[in-house]
């Protein structure tokens, strides 16, 4: 995405750009906008080092809120990002060595009887392709 750089010229926005953007509004998961502007980051279509640090720290929050925005994300992944989703999971899981799998695994159930139905079958998907169910 474009942005206007110091000198008032164009410049691109990097992807660590996108990712510091990330990593800064991961605590801010549940408020609207920045769910919104999460999921965007979670579905970068440039890169998909901002898919995975996105969720990286979107699940290093601990928060239901955080873990809804990347199953929400996951709902809509295409199948490269969905699978870069499901290995951020993983990552997660694999850095907390497995203290974590608990909030995981309870989260991911909750989400998955979400009255959305995608969301529903998202979470379902990542909890399948983690190993938690």
């Amino acid at each position: 995405m474009p942005r206007v750089g110091q000198d008032d010229g164009v410049t691109e926005e990097t992807w660590e750009d996108r990712v510091a953007e990330a990593q800064m509004l991961a605590a801010k998961a549940g408020a609207a906008g920045a769910d919104a502007r999460l999921v965007a980051l979670l579905l970068d279509s440039d890169d998909t080092a901002v898919t995975l640090r996105t969720a990286l720290a979107l699940l290093e929050q601990r928060t239901p809120s955080a873990l809804r925005v990347v199953v929400a994300a996951a709902a809509r992944a295409d199948e490269n990002q969905g699978d870069w989703l499901g290995d951020a999971v993983n990552w997660f899981r694999a850095s907390s060595l497995g203290n974590d799998d608990e909030f995981l695994r309870k989260t991911l159930g909750v989400l998955a009887q979400d009255p959305d139905e995608d969301c529903a079958l998202a979470a379902h998907e990542l909890a399948v392709w983690s190993g938690l169910v």
